[in-house]
């Protein structure tokens, strides 16, 4: 099951507004029984590319 991400205090607004859609996401994928696979691919981004800030490259989101 994919884990929601917290907003700290002193995240950017960049990166809180990222954790708000990837949680939008883990929520909806959740609910199609899509979260498995998504789950897999995260984990190998985070591995590969550092985390959030590895996501946030991939996807392109400043």
């Amino acid at each position: 099951m994919i884990e929601k991400c917290e907003v700290r205090e002193e995240a950017g607004h960049c990166q809180s507004d990222f954790i708000k859609s990837f949680n939008s996401l883990a929520g909806i994928l959740e609910m199609k029984g899509l979260s498995r696979k998504v789950e897999e691919f995260l984990r190998f981004v985070e591995k590969r590319l550092g985390g959030a800030l590895g996501l946030m490259k991939t996807f392109k989101l400043r």
